[in-house]
């Protein structure tokens, strides 16, 4: 049995209307980005979870940065399929419709974690 000719990979330079349109957006996200990570940053682990208002500012810098990802152009976010998009503002959603369910601890993995690793690939993007 042979296989299919391997087909040469082709890239195409991302349209220059989408990433003008996207930049304002992913300035306010990367602005976003780094008060929290700020915030997270002065915060031990244990004080996070005793102090309610840090718990809401930072939940609602989340629901900021998922505002903002659902502000961006569909065909833009396409040309970046590393990043997660739907999850983000899914998140967001979940903040903002189940404040009463939300488990702080996904909150500071979000915080610890998730952030770090998407402000490294939007700084990428920005860049």
């Amino acid at each position: 049995m042979s296989e299919a000719p391997v087909q040469p990979v082709r890239f195409e330079a991302k349209p220059a209307s989408n990433v003008e349109k996207v930049k304002p957006e992913g300035k306010k996200l990367s602005s976003k980005q780094k008060k929290t990570l700020t915030d997270v940053n002065k915060h031990k682990y244990e004080e996070f979870f005793s102090n309610d208002w840090d718990q809401a500012a930072i939940i609602r810098y989340f629901e900021i940065i998922g505002e903002a990802v659902s502000n961006i152009n569909e065909e833009f976010k396409k040309t970046l399929p590393d990043i997660e998009w739907r999850d983000m503002n899914d998140f967001r959603n979940f903040l903002i419709h189940d404040y009463m369910d939300i488990d702080v601890k996904i909150v500071w993995k979000a915080m610890t974690v998730d952030i770090p690793a998407l402000k490294q690939k939007i700084d990428k993007i920005l860049s």
